[in-house]
């Protein structure tokens, strides 16, 4: 039984689903639902922040460059040549990196076109408006993308794949030639985060 996901990414990760979610049921206009949408807007783009930087500096499996694929390992991954890995595998490290960056995009784009930034007098109203269609398309294509990822995560349930149940504790059983990965510590996690939440009360100041 091996360690493979921190605290942080496994905080990270179920804080995503849930403002993802409210994100997208405030995203349809009734009353009170703006206000909502901004506020769970700006607590994922702090979480965004968060994870980029933790993709940085945190732990093994944390880090982009310990988990973004070569070509060879995503053949050998099709191809069924290797079966085990610690953390992602090369298809699900992708989606991941894919999923965090059209997020990022979303959330750059939602505060853009908010309150807290003149964006028609920054780069112009036909600019504002590109932003505005791009939010709105970017939204319907990240759903179909979280349906995707929901779908193939059961399917890894029903093949004795639990990712769900290692994606709450962090714990899973890995043959014994595969090492601990190294995990930073918590409290570093904590002061990125403090950084994060810095970062944007500038931004939309």
């Amino acid at each position: 039984m091996l360690k493979i996901w921190d605290l942080p990414i496994r905080v990270y990760h179920w804080l995503q689903a849930i403002l993802f979610i409210g994100l997208v049921v405030t995203g349809y206009e009734f009353i009170g639902a703006e206000q909502a949408h901004l506020v769970l807007g700006l607590a994922l783009f702090i979480a965004l922040l968060w994870r980029i930087i933790w993709g940085i500096v945190g732990s093994d499996t944390a880090r982009f460059v310990n988990f973004l694929p070569s070509f060879q390992q995503l053949i050998r991954y099709v191809t069924k040549q290797q079966d085990h890995y610690v953390g992602h595998n090369p298809l699900g490290a992708l989606m991941v990196v894919l999923l965090i960056f059209l997020l990022l995009l979303q959330a750059v784009s939602g505060v853009y076109i908010s309150e807290f930034i003149d964006g028609k007098g920054i780069l112009g109203r036909n600019v504002f408006r590109a932003f505005e269609t791009f939010h709105t398309l970017n939204a319907i294509f990240l759903t179909g993308l979280s349906v995707i990822h929901i779908l193939v995560i059961f399917v890894y349930q029903l093949q004795g794949n639990p990712l769900i149940n290692v994606m709450f504790t962090g714990h899973k059983m890995m043959p014994s030639n595969f090492y601990q990965p190294k995990m930073m510590n918590n409290t570093n996690a904590l002061l990125v985060l403090a950084v994060c939440i810095v970062l944007v009360i500038l931004l939309i100041s």
